[in-house]
């Protein structure tokens, strides 16, 4: 699916050797939860903290390489596989980020523009992005299907993104308004 060898990718390295602390601390959670989790901090709470984490390194990554080449953000995330039909793979991590850095400070009964376009977007995704829910834990298990929802199998999909945005012949930036 993907010709990068992350040995010979710093970026995606350290992504992987983050990527796979975080699905350990997945599964070891998910065996504290199943010998009877304390009520101040139950599993799904702590799963959250751990995807919304992983997302962010994810987006990192995805920073990195455009950066790297010069292209804009908005281009890149539309580039790579799909994750449906309105969002691309890159866009919902990207999405999922920015909704687990940000949501702590809405104000849900009076959202501002951005908050408004990542909710919008999570809902393009499927996904009800409401305080009460788990929306991290949706859109990784849509990400790593048909495997169980953890973060190794997103990384060919982002090596994917990776090689598609480093194909010759794309634009590096939206045009300007005219």
């Amino acid at each position: 699916m993907n010709s990068v060898n992350h040995k010979n990718d710093p970026d995606l390295e350290l992504l992987v050797d983050l990527l796979h602390v975080i699905d350990r601390h997945a599964e070891l959670n998910l065996e504290w939860n199943e010998k009877g989790c304390p009520e101040d901090m139950e599993y799904e709470d702590r799963a959250e903290h751990a995807m919304g984490l992983g997302f962010v390194a994810c987006q990192a990554y995805l920073t990195a390489k455009c950066a790297a080449i010069g292209m804009t953000k908005s281009v890149a995330l539309a580039l790579g596989p799909r994750y449906n039909a309105k969002h691309t793979v890159a866009e919902a991590i990207n999405h999922a980020a920015n909704y687990w850095k940000h949501q702590a400070e809405w104000r849900w009964s009076n959202p501002t523009r951005l908050q408004e376009r990542t909710v919008n977007a999570l809902d393009a995704c499927d996904v009800v992005p409401e305080p009460s829910e788990y929306p991290l834990s949706g859109i990784l298990a849509e990400l790593a299907s048909p495997q169980l929802a953890a973060f190794m199998p997103i990384v060919p999909k982002l090596t994917e993104w990776n090689d598609e945005i480093r194909r010759p012949c794309r634009p590096t930036s939206v045009p300007p308004d005219r």
